[in-house]
């Protein structure tokens, strides 16, 4: 996917006083994978060991790849 908006505030009711507490970004699907990768796929994959995914209490919305991380990844994905 693209990002086409590199962020945005949640509404109001998202907020800590003024502060908004979470963002979003708005992405495009670009093309799909040939195949589904599973999670325990993509953690037997050493260059991936540090992938923000494998934190605890992170979110599998929208996190941070890096270019490293996404070759392995389309590797795995035969694109």
């Amino acid at each position: 996917s693209s990002v086409l908006m590199i962020w945005q505030a949640e509404p109001a009711g998202a907020r800590v006083g003024t502060t908004p507490r979470w963002f979003s970004v708005d992405v495009q699907l670009q093309r799909e994978f040939k195949r589904v990768i599973t999670l325990p796929e993509l953690r037997a994959q050493r260059p991936l060991a540090r992938l923000a995914l494998f934190r605890r209490g992170n979110r599998l919305s929208v996190l941070p790849v890096s270019a490293a991380e996404w070759k392995c990844i389309l590797s795995l994905a035969g694109n």
